[in-house]
This record gives C-alpha cells, sequence and structure tokens, in this order.
C-alpha cells in the first residue's frame, strides 16, 4: 500500500499502534488532509481498529473505511439480521451466548460460526450441521474456543457473491466478486 501511495506520488507515513492511537497520530496536525487506514484483520485487531477510527476521527483527518458506528456494526454478524428484519427475505438466524439457551431448532442444514470474527474465522466443515446434538456442540465449541456468542443460521446453498460501495453521497457499487462452490456437488452434505 505504501509503495503503490508514493508510486502517485502521495507522502506516506506509517503510524503502526497496539494500544496508544494518540501517540501514533502525533505530529499530524488536525484539519491537514490525509487518509488513514487499517490493516486489521485478527479480531482483537479490528477491535483496536474500531478504537482508532473513533479517534482518528476526533483529529480532522480524513480516512479510509467506514465511520466508527458501521464499523463496529459490520463486526457483529447478528446486527444486519435486525435491519433485514424490514422486509427483505434472508434465513432463519439466531445468536446464541451459551449452548444452553438452544432449546428447540428446526432449521437445518445450518451453519454456525462465531458472532463477530472476521470473514470465515471459525467456519469449517464441522460448522455446517444436521441436528440438534450437533449444534449444541457446535455452538459450544464457538463459546468456549473462541469465546464469544454463535451464530446460528439455517445453510443455503447457492451462490456467494460480495457487493463492494465506494464513496459517499452518490455511491458506485464495485466490480462483483464470487466465491466459488462449484467444485462441492452437494454443499449441505460435503461439510
Amino acid at each position: 500500500m505504501v509503495e503503490s501511495l508514493e508510486a502517485v506520488g502521495h507522502t506516506v507515513r506509517v503510524a503502526e499502534f497496539w494500544k496508544d492511537v494518540h501517540a501514533a497520530l502525533r505530529g499530524l496536525r488536525s484539519g491537514r488532509v490525509g487518509s488513514c487506514s487499517t490493516g486489521a484483520r485478527a479480531w482483537k485487531a479490528r477491535l483496536a481498529a474500531m478504537r482508532a477510527f473513533a479517534v482518528i476521527s476526533t483529529t480532522g483527518l480524513t480516512y479510509t473505511g467506514n465511520a466508527p458506528p458501521p464499523c463496529a456494526c459490520r463486526s457483529r454478524k447478528a446486527a444486519p439480521r435486525r435491519c433485514w428484519s424490514a422486509g427483505i427475505s434472508h434465513p432463519a438466524g439466531r445468536e446464541f451466548k451459551s449452548a444452553s439457551e438452544l432449546a428447540t431448532w428446526e432449521h437445518f442444514p445450518s451453519i454456525v460460526k462465531p458472532v463477530s470474527q472476521h470473514c470465515s474465522v471459525g467456519v469449517t466443515r464441522d460448522a455446517v450441521v444436521h441436528d440438534v446434538e450437533s449444534l449444541r456442540q457446535r455452538i459450544a465449541y464457538v463459546n468456549e474456543t473462541i469465546k464469544e456468542a454463535a451464530l446460528v443460521e439455517q445453510f443455503i446453498a447457492g451462490r456467494e457473491i460480495n457487493v463492494g460501495v465506494w464513496g459517499n453521497g452518490r455511491p458506485r457499487v464495485l466490480p462483483l466478486r464470487e466465491i466459488d462452490f462449484s467444485r462441492i456437488e452437494t454443499p449441505c452434505t460435503n461439510w
């Protein structure tokens, strides 16, 4: 990223931080046009990135990525479900903080994933379950191993397409990206 920005004439200052965002930004003047980005991928790093964006947004500097509220929302996979309840069709789902919360569930096959991990962290073949006992075990696995709530959703076989949106005011849809599952004949049973 640094090399690409410098290649087109930008001056780049890398400010690494783990805890003290203010110290990392020291020396940058408020009101100066700039751009800040994080390369956060691990969940603890993403939490740090949200804190960083909150601090950066108070400096007057511009930065890439979402403002703190949407950044926080996207890290909770269950949060968009509340928005979808306004009439957008979506698979059945529920968040479980403990396997003991599971009384009944009728939507099989189901996929069980950590509620706030990036992409497919914690999603393996064992994440797709076909019965209540397997579901209970997988919820417990997510709770105990990944140390967070589990999001359980009805597993929907089909195309997965990622859509990026760029810009403010009149946003522009970026080229679509598809995750290709074509080598899996029956995703519901091969997982």
